[in-house]
């Protein structure tokens, strides 16, 4: 059996809501970045309103795009995840399993303690690590060392 099955088996197809609620933050937080530069820099030349502002506009309502496919593309994960029975989300869902949001292994069976925000940090750098070495090992030694 290869890696890429174990990790199959473990998580659902796709990124986890872990990653993808990483990606929502770093969206959102773009996001307001681009407002409030955008207002600021209008505020501060007191530019009139024009094909310019309206291209400014413009660009800040694009800039939501992707916000709201990751909003609802993680919810929709979430929901997976726990249909699944699982979670990958740090301090959430106490009635499921926590697994590894990279590699899929058990790190907290259900009802038990939450982790540390460190534990789970040192954890997640390890998966992240076990993960780069399989992707990078040649497929006949990733057959072997899965098995």
């Amino acid at each position: 059996m290869t890696v890429d099955e174990v990790h199959s088996r473990n998580l659902l197809k796709g990124p986890s809501a872990f990653l993808l609620l990483r990606w929502r933050y770093a969206a959102t937080t773009l996001f307001l970045i681009i407002t409030l530069v955008m207002l600021a820099f209008m505020h501060l030349l007191h530019i009139p309103q024009s094909w310019f502002t309206n291209t400014l506009v413009a660009i800040w309502f694009a800039s939501t795009i992707p916000v709201q496919i990751l909003v609802a593309r993680s919810n929709r994960k979430i929901l997976a995840e726990r249909k699944a029975g699982y979670t990958t989300r740090q301090g959430k869902n106490g009635d499921l399993e926590q697994r590894d949001p990279y590699v899929g292994r058990v790190i907290r069976e259900v009802g038990g303690e939450y982790l540390t925000g460190t534990t789970f940090r040192a954890l997640i750098q390890a998966a992240k690590r076990t993960q780069r070495s399989h992707a990078a090992a040649p497929a006949h030694d990733r057959q072997t060392t899965a098995g």
